[in-house]
């Protein structure tokens, strides 16, 4: 990009010798002023502009993070899910091999009372 001269910059800066013919644009005080001026304005827009786009793009990642998580929390759920339904299934076979020693406990106390039943039991 072409730097333009601070008279095209200021067209009507006031007080300016620019009119004589020995202007020189680096060595006149009001033309070194308002250039300082104008790049002190352009360094704001670019860095409004470069923090406008930081903040986007920060953002973004943010609100990927926020749907990472959100996965994340929907697989660790179903996985509390699963070893939910895992425990519920261990704890009825802890309790369906409990009935079943109970009964065979109970059969066995029955069958020594009772030696008919062991009869049966073994016909």
């Amino acid at each position: 990009m072409a730097t333009k001269t601070n008279s095209e910059l200021f067209p009507q800066s006031p007080n300016c010798c620019r009119s004589l013919p020995n202007h020189d644009e680096k060595s006149c005080r009001i033309c070194v002023k308002m250039r300082k001026i104008y790049e002190k304005r352009r360094n704001n827009r670019h860095q409004a502009s470069t923090k406008k786009i930081v903040e986007k793009k920060l953002a973004k990642e943010v609100g990927n993070l926020a749907e990472k998580t959100e996965k994340l929390a929907k697989k660790v759920k179903k996985q509390g899910q699963k070893i939910d339904k895992q425990g519920k299934q261990i704890d009825g076979l802890g309790k369906k091999i409990a009935k079943d020693k109970k009964k065979d406990r109970v059969q066995k106390k029955y069958q020594s009372l009772f030696p008919e039943i062991k009869q049966k039991a073994e016909e």
